[in-house]
């Protein structure tokens, strides 16, 4: 879509989550992002990730 969203989009997403019509949805996530994770890779979210345990103690 090549835009940022807006944030009526957020927090009609928001709404939704918060409705009665979203009673079936259980442990889901929901980009609201107008598809910017559809056209990458997961390496912009890297910096996100938990550290491992192993790293913790080097």
């Amino acid at each position: 879509m090549n835009r940022l969203v807006e944030p009526i989009e957020v927090a009609q997403a928001i709404a939704w989550l918060l409705s009665p019509q979203s009673s079936g949805v259980t442990g889901i996530n929901l980009p609201v992002d107008a598809g910017y994770i559809a056209g990458t890779t997961w390496a912009p979210m890297a910096a996100c990730r938990k550290p491992h345990a192993a790293e913790d103690n080097a």
